[in-house]
């Protein structure tokens, strides 16, 4: 936990690849997110509100909680 940035940050060159469509990341919101949303959007990803908001979602079952607590996103590319 709390190690994403570091994780990522060692597989640029697999994020950059046109092969790898899609990622699934449990992370904390707040400033870690940003980075990792920056990072991602930066080899192409965006966030996918196809899964995202999905009715059962751990974002939806965790409304409520600070923005501390561990939420799965997942981000796509076109």
């Amino acid at each position: 936990d709390g190690h994403e940035m570091n994780i990522l940050q060692g597989g640029l060159e697999t994020l950059g690849r046109p092969e790898l469509k899609s990622i699934l990341i449990e992370c904390n919101g707040g400033e870690n997110k940003v980075k990792i949303d920056a990072l991602l959007e930066s080899k192409g990803f965006s966030l996918d509100n196809q899964f995202n908001n999905l009715e059962n979602h751990s974002s939806k079952r965790r409304e409520g909680n600070n923005e501390n607590v561990a939420r799965n996103v997942v981000y796509s590319k076109p």
